[in-house]
């Protein structure tokens, strides 16, 4: 649940279809997501019991003769893919411009049967100040690597370009096992991190930004852990607490975020300054011609 929207379910026969509406009944303005009931297809309001469907519309007033067919609750437009939930937003409620990436388009072979349920191996950071674009220029930041989430040594960045509205990053962190990652944004929102060594794919991981409002952001990082065929119910207790590490680093980032400013023109290091520029010339592609991160 976020404050200007929620989720709620709605059944096609043999399908249970994810809708998104905004929060806030419009009859007296009680919080749908608060005491609010699926109902069928619909949510029922918990002041008064109106009823409104998966595309806004309300449905029933249950002491009154007919349904309020001018209220209209915004729906949100929302795809389901890779066991996640991703939300289309769009400041003048355009249509969708472009769609994100599946896990099998950036990674080869990728099989949700191979790896945990991912609503076991998530964790939720609600409320944070931060906006996203901030988030998403760690994934250019090398230096930060080293200072926020202690690597040995300061990955290289061996490649970094834009496909549209998606921004692609590889970094190398040496070492003996030939550890790197690639990171495939999409939008402000979504960020793919498929992480390798010499032996292979470890592990996949979704960093998410979701606005609540001004400089708020709700953040979610998911990883998929491949299955051990030793426990393959849930993440072994050397598993889990490889998880429980890989998920804490983005607090790290979050202590940072909650207290810094943002420098619009920052004094950039030589080394620094070309994927960084890279990447905010691209960001501006998602906002107003008007509008500052």
């Amino acid at each position: 649940m976020i404050d200007h929207g929620i989720v709620v379910a709605t059944v096609d026969p043999g399908r249970r279809h994810v809708r998104m509406l905004d929060a806030h009944c419009p009859h007296l303005g009680a919080h749908l997501g608060h005491g609010g009931t699926v109902v069928g297809n619909d949510i029922e309001c918990p002041f008064h019991g109106w009823r409104w469907s998966g595309d806004g519309r309300n449905t029933c007033i249950p002491y009154s003769a007919r349904p309020n067919r001018g209220q209209r609750l915004r729906s949100w437009t929302v795809r389901e893919q890779d066991d996640v939930i991703i939300v289309w937003h769009d400041p003048h409620n355009r249509e969708p411009a472009w769609e994100p990436p599946t896990l099998a388009d950036l990674v080869d072979g990728f099989s949700l049967d191979e790896f945990y349920p991912v609503h076991r191996t998530s964790r939720l950071w609600p409320d944070v100040r931060v906006r996203p674009q901030m988030v998403a220029e760690n994934i250019v930041d090398a230096a930060h690597f080293r200072y926020v989430h202690s690597t040995p040594a300061m990955p290289t960045i061996l490649d970094h370009h834009t496909e549209g509205p998606h921004f692609v990053v590889k970094h190398s962190f040496g070492g003996d096992r030939g550890a790197a990652v690639r990171i495939h944004t999409s939008g402000l929102g979504l960020m793919v991190g498929t992480f390798f060594t010499e032996s292979g794919l470890t592990f996949v991981e979704l960093q998410s930004s979701t606005p609540i409002g001004g400089d708020r952001s709700d953040l979610r990082d998911s990883v998929w852990l491949r299955r051990d065929s030793a426990s393959p119910a849930d993440p072994s207790v050397r598993q889990r607490a490889t998880l429980d590490r890989q998920l804490a680093q983005l607090g790290n980032d979050v202590t940072i975020w909650e207290n810094m400013v943002y420098r619009d023109r920052a004094p950039l290091a030589p080394e620094e300054s070309k994927p960084i520029r890279a990447l905010r010339e691209w960001a501006k592609q998602f906002y107003p011609a008007t509008a500052n991160v």
